[in-house]
């Protein structure tokens, strides 16, 4: 038993009795955050984006490397992509591509919140001041995110991230199309900044046959930070039912 449960009439996640990840809060110590800002094509951010949400004018998109060490799913590493947007007169990013090296993460962040993530060698490398996340696919490197530490910052100098969104999407068991179609707000339920530095960044996308991120190359870097952080992950919100 996973978790050392088992209790069918309790279980909220699968597979039955013997779910992947524990029940929410899961907690994050020492978390470690890559954050590039950068611009890119407007039109693809457009295209990439569900509606009701509405894309920045200015390509505005956010590259995440993450670095977990003790958490409640397990250490793992992680990257993502995250395009600005708005809804509701609120602003954030809309996570369309998430890589995880931890399946049970890669199940919770499915399942719970609709969190795009897809399995991949993710490698977290730290050398001094210098940081380089770095996720391969297929034998493909899709994403390599590199932050150079410049100095200390303060959380006004970070551009605001606003709402998390996610499009959840369960298929139906007994024909084509959607049981569940979801667009999921989500921010952390308790958060405490440790340390925050500004650096400086390269970025860079490559492509496997079925993930094209070499599209969003940055037309420019905007700001970059490192930040290490603990947090407490909570339950996120429906902010719109398709169905």
């Amino acid at each position: 038993m996973r978790n050392g449960r088992h209790n069918l009439e309790m279980d909220e996640a699968m597979p039955a009795g013997r779910a992947m990840y524990p029940p929410l809060p899961a907690y994050y110590r020492d978390a470690q955050f890559q954050l590039i800002y950068f611009r890119t094509d407007p039109a693809l951010v457009r295209a990439h984006l569900p509606p009701p949400l509405v894309p920045d004018p200015e390509g505005m998109a956010m590259a995440l490397g993450l670095w977990a060490p003790t958490c409640t799913y397990g250490s793992y590493a992680e990257t993502s992509l995250r395009l600005r947007c708005q809804f509701n007169g609120q602003s954030g990013f809309y996570t369309s591509h998430q890589h995880v090296n931890n399946v049970a993460v890669l199940c919770a962040g499915r399942e719970r919140w609709g969190a795009p993530k897809e399995y991949a060698e993710v490698a977290f490398e730290q050398c001094e001041d210098q940081i380089c996340t770095r996720t391969t696919q297929e034998g493909i490197e899709i994403m390599r995110l590199t932050t150079r530490i410049i100095g200390p910052a303060t959380e006004n100098e970070m551009i605001p991230t606003g709402l998390s969104f996610r499009l959840k999407i369960i298929p139906r068991a007994d024909a084509p199309g959607p049981a569940i179609k979801q667009l999921i707000s989500y921010t952390a339920q308790e958060s405490t900044t440790k340390q925050l530095h500004s650096a400086s960044a390269d970025l860079s996308f490559g492509n496997t046959e079925d993930c094209k991120l070499a599209d969003f190359a940055p037309l420019q870097i905007i700001g970059a930070f490192h930040q290490v952080m603990d947090l407490t992950e909570g339950h996120g919100r429906v902010e719109y039912d398709y169905l």
